[in-house]
């Protein structure tokens, strides 16, 4: 594993009851499929997201936002808007790379953000310096 950046895997378990009832009788069977994010850091990185999430790097380039991300933790993006309009298809970039997700067409403004904290909570609201 790396040691100077975190590592994401993704686990998935998936439940399928069993089938106790007779083979000619109506059933209604639901599989459940649960996916989890696990986020290993190495002892050596210090600090936490949140500390150093104002060096993401924004770009918009058409009806696409970009981000750039300098440091070595994933950031998992909770909210994220252009102007007052939601980018829904942003999730997450990952340590040291960028990820480009899709606007609402050619929407304009400063670039807002708020991560999700170490603890599954929402940290505060960010805002692209230009």
């Amino acid at each position: 594993l790396p040691t100077d950046r975190e590592s994401l895997y993704w686990l998935n378990v998936k439940a399928i009851p069993t089938n106790t009832a007779p083979e000619n009788a109506n059933t209604l069977q639901i599989d459940v499929r649960t996916r989890l994010k696990l986020i290993y850091r190495p002892n050596t990185l210090k600090g936490i997201p949140e500390e150093v999430t104002h060096k993401l790097r924004w770009r918009q380039t058409g009806s696409r936002l970009t981000v750039s991300n300098p440091t070595p933790f994933y950031m998992n993006f909770n909210e994220v808007t252009v102007g007052n309009h939601p980018i829904t298809e942003a999730t997450f970039v990952a340590p040291m790379s960028s990820a480009t997700f899709a606007t609402p067409g050619k929407v304009t403004g400063l670039v807002s953000w708020k991560i999700i904290n170490d603890f599954g909570g929402v940290g505060k609201s960010h805002t692209q310096v230009r």
